[in-house]
């Protein structure tokens, strides 16, 4: 596989140069434009919550979704939540 150049700089300043991850990007974004539900999941510090911001970002822009983007961490959910 031919390594691109060219690079996706988000506003928050993350750069990304790889393929493979342009490629991830994408799909992201498509799934956010589209409105397709989509489950994150992965081990501590993987970058889930920024795929969770920037598919909200997306999602907002192009829906009527109004509100802010709220966290929350499932390892803290006990069985009375």
């Amino acid at each position: 596989m031919k390594e691109n150049t060219s690079s996706v700089i988000f506003q928050e300043g993350f750069k990304i140069t790889s393929s493979v991850m342009k490629e991830v990007h994408a799909e992201i974004y498509d799934y956010a434009y589209h409105g397709r539900p989509c489950i994150l999941f992965g081990p501590s510090g993987a970058g889930k919550e920024f795929v969770a911001r920037y598919y909200y970002k997306v999602f907002k822009k192009y829906s009527p979704v109004k509100g802010p983007f709220l966290t929350h961490i499932a390892a803290k959910i006990t069985k009375n939540q």
